[in-house]
């Protein structure tokens, strides 16, 4: 094996080259640039665009988690008055890729601390690792999070370990808790683990370099708000319940198991073979590697917030993404050390290769959202209203909306958390609390008929009642399609 030899700039440039590609491939996938992939990524782009145009979050319209996502995307929202909605969306989207591919490389760099091997297995596993790849092609919060938590992860991981790394990833893990508050955790975790490796002081330096980037990007909105974003980042989302539901499935999606491997996965023998693998890769790389002992712990952490999360969606697979595909690089280099499994390296490599791009094309096809179609259909309207804030975006009418002093609501189903103070004391589901809310319901019926056009893009999620749907249908329905609905004053 000691002829193997890597060019490691040729590895990174194809690393960042698969990278792209596949979140271009997710893109394709999701209908294009100018397609509606969901809807959350529209919410963030949208609320971005209300802080490029004044408007202030948790005051002036609602928004549930902390604004470090608002203030990236923010320039990207300003940059709609120039280049229309859409084509900033567009481009907003691009920006996120890149964000993507940056992070293959940094997990690629902090493999090759380890070895060649490692880098390259670290470097194509995160390039095509589904839960990453479908959250990197388009604006979410998980992109930057595990951009930022991979940074910090990269300086806290030295081995020369100095001050000013500390400072460093703890500045990073603040900027990642500042877009979500789930990387709190990894924070306390690395402040522990430095108290464990260094000094109880090298811990406290962490968690204050952390706490005060929060502190300084947080509490300039808290304040504006008059303490309203407390209520909505922290009391609304600490009352959000789900349903009663086994875990394996969300165990799957953050393993990177995928419908067509299900079967094999729930098989008892299965999980007996993997369980003893486990243990003994673990026993491998935890006295040689001494960070595995700080990945294990971020993967433990990180696995509890999961499990523990009364809802989830796949997006939060990402979350602990990192962590696993650096622990088991450690393994693939390990292998390396023995006679007898050195020559499974490559078809090891291959099969990991083969089990990720499967993953990857078991992506949905979505259809094509006719952006150009709408657009021109609502051009002449002062006032537009959408369930969709990405709807919004792509027909090019909420900038138009904002500076004509409409009505926007970026999160129509978030709205349920400003209802009744968030409080959530039936523990209903989110869908359930929209439904049985005649606050909610009213409120996005005034909200609907405040524009002079209406786009209807969701109305199964947005829970709209039978006599809600009643009152919009009393509209002139203009166009109606399997896609969406527009209806006319």
């Amino acid at each position: 094996m000691a002829t193997l030899k890597f060019d490691k700039r040729i590895a990174l440039l194809a690393i960042a080259i698969t990278a792209l590609l596949a979140r271009f491939f997710a893109v394709s996938r999701g209908g294009g640039f100018k397609s509606v992939f969901g809807y959350d990524d529209g919410v963030y782009m949208g609320a971005g665009t209300g802080l490029a145009h004044g408007l202030i979050p948790y005051r002036d319209f609602l928004f549930v988690h902390p604004p470090g996502i608002l203030l990236i995307i923010s320039p990207f929202g300003y940059l709609g008055n120039f280049i229309t909605d859409a084509n900033a969306f567009v481009m907003a989207r691009l920006f996120f890729i890149l964000v993507g591919v940056a992070t293959t490389i940094i997990v690629t760099r902090i493999g090759f601390r380890i070895g060649n091997w490692a880098g390259v297995f670290a470097g194509f596993t995160y390039a095509l690792w589904l839960p990453v790849v479908r959250e990197e092609r388009t604006t979410l919060l998980e992109v930057f999070c595990v951009f930022f938590f991979t940074l910090a992860l990269f300086f806290i991981g030295k081995t020369d370990l100095t001050r000013k790394d500390i400072v460093l990833g703890g500045i990073f893990l603040g900027l990642a808790t500042s877009v979500k508050l789930w990387m709190a955790v990894p924070v306390i975790v690395i402040s522990l683990w430095l108290f464990a490796r260094r000094k109880i002081k090298s811990g406290l330096i962490f968690g204050f370099s952390s706490f005060s980037v929060f502190a300084l990007i947080c509490a300039p909105f808290l304040l504006l708000s008059n303490g309203k974003m407390w209520d909505l980042v922290w009391k609304a989302q600490i009352s959000r319940a789900g349903k009663p539901e086994s875990r394996l499935p969300r165990l799957a999606q953050i393993f990177n198991i995928t419908k067509r491997l299900a079967p094999v996965v729930e098989n008892p023998v299965f999980i007996i073979i993997v369980s003893g693998l486990v243990i003994f890769a673990l026993i491998l790389i935890f006295n040689k590697y001494k960070i595995s002992r700080l990945y294990l712990a971020l993967i433990a952490a990180q696995l509890t917030v999961l499990m523990s999360s009364p809802i989830f969606f796949h997006g939060y697979s990402s979350y602990v993404a990192v962590p696993i595909i650096l622990l088991v690089s450690l393994f693939f280099q390990r292998l390396i050390d023995f006679k007898y499994t050195a020559h499974l390296l490559v078809p090891i490599f291959i099969v990991s290769l083969a089990f990720n791009l499967s993953a990857v094309s078991e992506l949905l096809p979505q259809q094509k959202y006719p952006a150009k179609a709408i657009s021109k259909m609502v051009a002449y309207a002062k006032c537009v209203t959408s369930d969709s804030p990405s709807v919004l975006l792509l027909s090019n009418t909420l900038t138009r909306s904002i500076k004509n002093g409409c009505q926007v609501k970026f999160d129509v189903d978030g709205e349920i958390y400003g209802v009744n103070g968030g409080v959530n004391n039936e523990k209903l589901t989110s869908m359930e609390r929209r439904r049985n809310s005649l606050q909610y319901q009213n409120e996005l019926m005034k909200y609907f008929e405040s524009g002079d056009v209406t786009i209807l893009k969701r109305e199964v999620a947005d829970a709209l009642t039978p006599a809600t749907m009643r009152k919009l249908e009393s509209l002139d329905l203009d166009v109606s399609t399997g896609l969406y609905r527009i209806y006319e004053k």
